[in-house]
C-alpha cells in the first residue's frame, strides 16, 4: 500500500507542474480570464501569410476585414476594462500604399520596408530564420491584413498618422541611399531616416527612424509642432494579423507581455480579450506581443500609464505613450534568443519564460548551446546532455535501486508482521523497528527520484521553449526538432520515437526490482509507465523532447540491467557503457 501511494504521489506531482507550466506559467493570464491559445510551427506553416506591400507585390491574404473591422485611433476613455475604437478613416488599401512609394532597408539582419503613406512598416523580413522548414521565404514579422493597419502607427487622441503622406526629409548619413530607393546599412554602423507630413487638423508631424546593423533595435523619435491641447499623449502602436486558427491554438498561445515598473512579468492571453478595443493604460516598463520564438516589443517613453493593448477583431495591436508633444521609443522586432534579449537591454530576456523551473532551464539551455557548438547538430547535443546528467545522477539511480532491493528482501517479515499485528499504530512501529534493524530507509527508493524532477522538468521546458531547435534537424525522418515528429509509412504517420519511449518504459519496469510481491502494485507500476508515452500521443510535444524522453529511459534501462549482474559497479564504468553506445547509434543515424 505504501508503495502504491508513493507511486500515485509521484505521478500526481509529475502531472500537476506540467498542467501547471502549460497552462498557467506560460503564460499566466489576469484574473478572470480563460486559457488561451496560439501559434504551432505547424500550424504556422499552413496559415495564410501576407506579402510584403511594395510597388511589386501586393498582399495576398484569404482574409479581408469588413468596414467595422477597420482600426482607427482608439481614445484614452474613463470606463473599465475595453474600450471600443471609433469607426472614423479607413486604413490605406494595398493600391494605395504602394503608389505611396517604398524605401527598403537592408541590414545584416533583416530587411525592411517602409511605406510612406503613414510612415509604417510593410514588412520586416529576418535574414537568419525561414518562414517555413525548407522553404525559400525569410519569416517576416509584419502581418496584416487588406483593411488592417501596419505597426509603428502614431496616434494622438483622435489623431493619427494612418493616411499622413509623408515625404523624406532627411537621411544621415548622407548619401547612403541609392536610386531605387533601398539603404544598406553597413556591419557596426546605423541609418537615420527622418519622414515629415500633416495631420488631420494640419498641425505637423514628424518621425525618424533609425535602423541599427547589428541589432533587432528600432529607435523612433516622433514629434509634433501642435500637442493636443488636453495634454494628450502621443501613442506608439506595433499592430499584428493573425487568424483564428493560429490566435486560438491551445498549444503554443501568443501573448501580451506587460513588464511592470515593479519588474513584474504579467501575461495576457489573446484568447482572453474577447471584446475589440485597447485596454486601460497600465504602468510598464516595455509590453511585448509575441509567440514562443518571436516578439515585438514597444519601451515607452514616459512613466506612469503609459502601456495599452487589446484586438480588433483578428488584429491584435499594442501601445506605449511618449508626451503630449512626442516621444523617443524603442522597438525590438526579432527572435527570443535570451542572448540577444539580454545584450538589448532592459530586462527583455525576461519575455523568454521558462516556467517555475527557470532556474534549472538556463543553465541547461546554455548546454545544449555548448554541446551544438561541438557536434554541429542539435539533435546530438540534446543526446549529449541527457548522457551527461544521466551521469551526474548515476550514484542516486544505484542508490535506488539498492534501496528497491533491500525492500524486496524484507517483504516476508512484513508480511509477517502485518498477519500478527492488526492494530495500525502498532504495526506502524514494529515496521519502523524492522527497517532500523536491518538499515533499510523505505523511502530510499524513492528520494533519488524526486531529486531528478526538478532537473527534468527544466530540461523540458528548455527543449520546449529553445528558438535553436526552430527548424533544427537530426536525423532521418526528425527534421525540424521543434515539431512532433512522425514517420509516414503506408500513408501512416507513424511517431516512432514515442512507441519505441513507451516500449523502453514498459521493459524497464517489468524488470525493475519490485519492493512487494503484491500483483495489483506491480501493475500499477506497468499502467504508470505508459503515462509519459500517452501523454506524448495525446498532446504533440516537439521531436526534441521525444529525443530527450528516450535517450534517458534507454541508458536508465542499460544501467538498469548492468547494475542488476553487478551492484557494487563503478558507476563510471557503467555509465560510460550505456553513454558510448547509445551516442554511437545516435551519431551514425545522422550520417546516414
Amino acid at each position: 500500500m505504501e508503495d502504491k501511494r508513493t507511486a500515485i504521489a509521484i505521478l500526481l506531482i509529475i502531472m500537476i507542474v506540467m498542467l501547471y507550466s502549460e497552462t498557467v506559467l506560460a503564460p499566466s493570464m489576469r484574473p478572470g480570464a480563460t486559457s488561451s491559445s496560439t501559434e504551432t510551427s505547424a500550424s504556422r506553416e499552413a496559415a495564410p501569410k501576407s506579402e510584403p506591400i511594395n510597388s511589386a507585390t501586393l498582399p495576398k491574404t484569404s482574409t479581408t476585414l469588413s468596414a467595422s473591422q477597420n482600426i482607427a485611433p482608439a481614445p484614452i476613455g474613463n470606463t473599465a476594462g475595453i474600450t471600443s475604437a471609433p469607426k472614423t478613416e479607413l486604413p490605406p488599401t494595398p493600391a494605395e500604399l504602394a503608389a505611396a512609394g517604398v524605401t527598403t532597408i537592408e541590414t545584416p539582419l533583416y530587411i525592411a520596408s517602409l511605406t510612406h503613406l503613414g510612415g509604417r512598416l510593410t514588412s520586416l523580413r529576418l535574414k537568419n530564420h525561414k518562414a517555413v522548414f525548407a522553404g525559400d521565404d525569410l519569416l517576416d514579422l509584419v502581418s496584416s491584413a487588406e483593411g488592417g493597419v501596419l505597426p509603428l502607427g502614431v496616434y494622438s487622441g483622435q489623431r493619427s498618422d494612418l493616411r499622413t503622406e509623408y515625404q523624406i526629409a532627411n537621411i544621415e548619413p548622407a548619401g547612403a541611399s541609392n536610386n531605387r530607393g533601398e539603404l544598406h546599412v553597413e556591419p557596426g554602423k546605423e541609418i537615420n531616416i527622418t519622414l515629415r507630413g500633416t495631420l488631420p487638423d494640419e498641425s505637423t508631424i514628424s518621425k525618424t527612424i533609425r535602423f541599427h546593423a547589428d541589432t533587432y533595435l528600432l529607435n523612433i523619435t516622433v514629434a509634433l509642432d501642435s500637442p493636443a491641447e488636453d495634454g494628450t499623449k502621443v501613442w506608439l502602436e506595433w499592430s499584428r494579423f493573425l487568424p483564428k486558427a493560429i490566435a486560438e491554438d491551445p498549444i503554443d498561445p501568443w501573448h501580451f507581455t506587460l513588464f511592470s515598473e515593479a519588474s513584474k512579468i504579467e501575461n495576457i492571453t489573446l484568447h482572453s480579450l474577447t471584446l475589440d478595443g485597447l485596454s486601460q493604460p497600465s504602468a510598464a516598463q516595455w509590453l511585448a506581443l509575441s509567440d514562443k520564438y518571436f516578439a515585438a516589443i514597444l519601451l515607452p517613453e514616459t512613466r506612469g500609464l503609459n502601456a495599452r493593448y487589446g484586438r480588433i477583431g483578428p488584429q491584435f495591436l499594442h501601445r506605449v505613450s511618449g508626451s503630449p508633444s512626442g516621444g523617443d521609443f524603442t522597438v525590438f522586432t526579432g527572435p527570443k534568443d535570451y542572448e540577444v534579449l539580454q545584450d538589448a537591454g532592459s530586462e527583455m530576456e525576461r519575455t523568454v519564460d521558462l516556467g517555475f523551473f527557470s532556474f534549472l532551464a538556463y543553465p541547461l539551455l546554455i548546454l545544449i548551446k555548448l554541446f551544438h557548438s561541438v557536434f554541429g547538430n542539435y539533435g546530438l547535443a540534446i543526446v549529449g546532455l541527457t548522457l551527461l546528467i544521466k551521469g551526474l545522477f548515476f550514484p542516486l539511480t544505484r542508490a535506488s535501486l539498492r534501496s528497491m532491493k533491500s525492500m524486496q528482501e524484507l517483504q516476508p517479515e512484513m508480511k509477517a508482521l502485518r498477519e500478527r499485528i492488526k492494530d495500525p499504530t502498532q504495526l506502524n512501529q514494529e515496521l519502523m523497528q524492522l527497517y532500523k534493524r536491518k538499515g533499510v530507509n523505505p523511502l530510499g527508493g524513492c528520494l533519488p527520484i524526486l531529486l531528478q524532477i526538478p532537473v527534468f522538468f527544466g530540461l523540458y521546458s528548455a527543449l520546449l521553449h529553445a528558438l535553436e531547435l526552430r527548424h533544427a534537424p537530426f536525423a532521418l525522418w526528425v527534421t525540424d526538432l521543434s515539431v512532433p515528429e512522425s514517420l509516414t509509412f503506408v500513408g501512416i504517420n507513424i511517431p516512432v520515437m514515442i512507441l519505441l519511449m513507451g516500449a523502453a518504459m514498459f521493459f524497464q519496469q517489468w524488470t525493475t526490482p519490485m519492493p512487494s510481491v503484491d500483483p495489483a502494485q506491480k501493475k500499477m507500476r506497468l499502467w504508470l509507465s505508459a503515462v509519459f508515452p500517452i501523454s506524448f500521443l495525446i498532446f504533440p510535444f516537439p521531436s526534441g523532447l521525444a529525443l530527450y524522453m528516450l535517450t534517458n529511459t534507454s541508458i536508465s534501462l542499460i544501467q538498469q540491467a548492468y547494475l542488476r549482474n553487478d551492484t557494487h559497479a563503478n558507476p563510471g564504468r557503467a555509465t560510460a557503457f550505456a553513454s558510448v553506445a547509445i551516442f554511437g547509434v545516435a551519431y551514425v543515424l545522422t550520417l546516414i
